[in-house]
């Protein structure tokens, strides 16, 4: 798990690792305090955000913001930036000088460092999901009653853990009988049958218990009856120290940052298989390596649909000549999904809602496999996944991959359609298309999809170079049909003819599938959005987005934007020479 620390200014508090020791241990007899490993162990489990300077906090009791006052040591400088009285109802607000971002489905349990009690004053904790916010959060502490509090310079004023929460909702407690585990209950009686002859060794002053002074069972790793602790004992923790990234050298348009970080590192590749023929047969095989999927990927409202049934109704007048279009509902029969949660409850053994997003992750390999050894051909598969890892486990299955259609589409327009496809504001949405950590949820019906940002999900896909893809842009699917249409034959191994083109591209036209979804319905469309097939046109973004909106779209996505055309006139950012002189 990866957990970045952008600092948001250039003087953020400190960072260092948890430390173990606390006063008010130090100062129990011999130490004793020490002797308990679990309490040990949680003061050293997470970060320490120190405070760069010392401050006394003081409430009257009051319920006003101004009820609260905070005052530096050396003066009000910096104040508002470090502590401050910002919700009233005597809360003290802590800002953490940093913007964490953790890896999908982790979040920051944030908190009082663990065991430091502060008289007077509560720590309140708070789970932030740092795998997708792009805002900061404060430390809050809440006093308990009216008085005054200290906070010395060096002292923590919060402290922080990643947690895999997206996890924790897939366990169960189960209530059982402690008898209903021998082996249990045997070494449970054998460690209460000693804890009860050493405190009466010490209530009886005996020379070996009085030399022994605590039992060590815990701290050695063992039980009475010599059962012995697994690898992960720890008796203390190490957490690694904060370390300063080095500035790089931003990385090429075509795999941005996240994109390559999060792409799979194959070992050594086979060369990339000849074009692929969608009517010629490739691997008749039942072995789960049968390399015969053929992606049509896409970010979400793309024009993934539209190619899907561009190509259905294509293969269909090859076949049958002056037949009606092709059924939206039915474009499975052309392409498959891989995302159903039938193949995966099936291999998991359970229903999906009783397995966790890691088991997900790491059967889909395994479904996709299975999936591509189920046809005796190559086949159509449509996909919104970013070619990367998750939980470890690659998204996309390379070696039952034979090829991959990407369509790309201005992230301006797909702003605009996928928020109204999700039900949310289009703010929202500029928010959500540039989290690195982006997916669908998963439903009774499919299960999630790890999509990234904009630019991730487009650099993974056009970044694969193991595999034959063929790039399309939708807008130039929407000026150029016939052209862009006929180049993605070609790249199929397919030769239709001109009649079967434009037969193809009638019955697949924007006007046919909006009638058919009005008539029948779509049962691709989610009940977010009040119709699937929205307007599909170009360019509409110049009508319907604010400047601001389109500045922070440019801002997250420019690098990618401008390979491919997308940056409006005037925007910036270009490569441009200086004259020479």
């Amino acid at each position: 798990m990866n957990l970045s620390c952008f600092r948001i200014r250039e003087h953020a508090p400190e960072l260092v690792p948890g430390r173990a020791e606390r006063t008010w241990m130090d100062a129990t007899r011999n130490r004793f305090a020490y002797r308990c490993t679990p309490l040990t162990i949680a003061n050293g489990t997470g970060w320490e955000l120190l405070c760069p300077s010392g401050l006394t906090a003081r409430w009257n009791g009051g319920e006003q913001i101004q009820d609260l006052s905070v005052e530096l040591d050396g003066g009000p400088r910096n104040e508002t930036a470090f502590a401050q009285s910002h919700f009233g109802f005597g809360v003290i607000s802590f800002h953490t000088g940093y913007l964490f971002r953790t890896d999908p489905q982790w979040a920051i349990w944030c908190r009082g460092a663990p065991n430091s009690p502060k008289d007077g004053l509560l720590a309140l904790d708070g789970v932030v999901e740092t795998d997708w916010l792009p805002f900061s959060f404060t430390m809050n502490w809440l006093f308990t009653r009216p008085g005054t509090v200290r906070f010395e310079k060096g002292e923590p004023f919060c402290f922080i853990l990643p947690v895999p929460h997206i996890d924790l909702e897939a366990i169960q407690p189960r209530i059982m009988r402690l008898s209903d585990n021998p082996d249990l209950l045997a070494e449970h009686a054998a460690w209460a049958a000693a804890r009860s002859e050493f405190n009466k060794g010490l209530a009886a002053s005996e020379p070996a218990a009085l030399k022994e002074r605590w039992q060590r069972f815990y701290l050695n790793g063992e039980s009475p009856t010599g059962l012995s602790a697994p690898d992960t004992h720890r008796v203390k923790r190490k957490m690694k120290p904060a370390t300063v990234a080095r500035a790089q050298a931003p990385a090429p348009a075509a795999a941005p940052p996240d994109a390559a970080r999060r792409q799979p590192q194959p070992g050594p590749v086979a060369p990339p298989p000849p074009t692929p023929r969608l009517d010629a047969p490739a691997h008749a095989s039942e072995e789960p390596t049968a390399q015969n999927i053929i992606w049509v990927a896409s970010f979400p409202k793309s024009g993934n649909t539209w190619v899907r049934a561009l190509l259905h109704n294509l293969l269909r007048e090859r076949s049958t000549p002056a037949c009606d279009a092709a059924d939206i509902n039915r474009l499975n029969e052309a392409t498959a999904w891989e995302i159903p949660v039938g193949p995966y409850a099936r291999l998991l053994g359970r229903p999906v809602d009783q397995v966790s997003p890691r088991e997900i992750a790491e059967a889909r390999p395994r479904v996709q496999a299975k999936l591509a050894a189920s046809r005796q051909h190559p086949f159509l598969v449509k996909t919104h996944l970013c070619v990367g890892k998750d939980w470890e486990a690659p998204t996309i299955n390379l070696d039952a991959t034979l090829a991959a259609i990407y369509i790309v589409r201005n992230p301006l327009d797909v702003a605009i359609s996928y928020a109204h496809h999700s039900g949310i504001s289009i703010d929202a949405m500029i928010a959500s298309m540039a989290n690195p950590g982006l997916r669908t949820p998963g439903n009774s019906t499919n299960v999630y999809e790890v999509l990234g940002s904009w630019s991730e999900h487009v650099g993974s896909w056009i970044g694969l170079n193991t595999r034959p893809v063929h790039i399309l842009r939708y807008e130039d699917l929407l000026a150029h049909t016939p052209r862009s249409l006929a180049a993605l034959a070609r790249f199929l191994g397919l030769e239709p003819d001109e009649e079967q083109l434009k037969a193809a591209i009638a019955k697949s036209s924007f006007a046919e599938m909006s009638r058919q979804e009005a008539e029948y319905g779509f049962k691709e469309r989610p009940e977010t959005s009040k119709v699937f097939f929205r307007e599909g046109r170009a360019g509409q973004w110049r009508d319907v987005l604010t400047p601001d909106q389109i500045a922070e779209i440019i801002r997250a996505h420019e690098p990618m934007m401008q390979r491919f055309g997308y940056l409006p006139p005037k925007a910036g950012g270009r490569i441009r020479l200086n004259p020479v002189r």
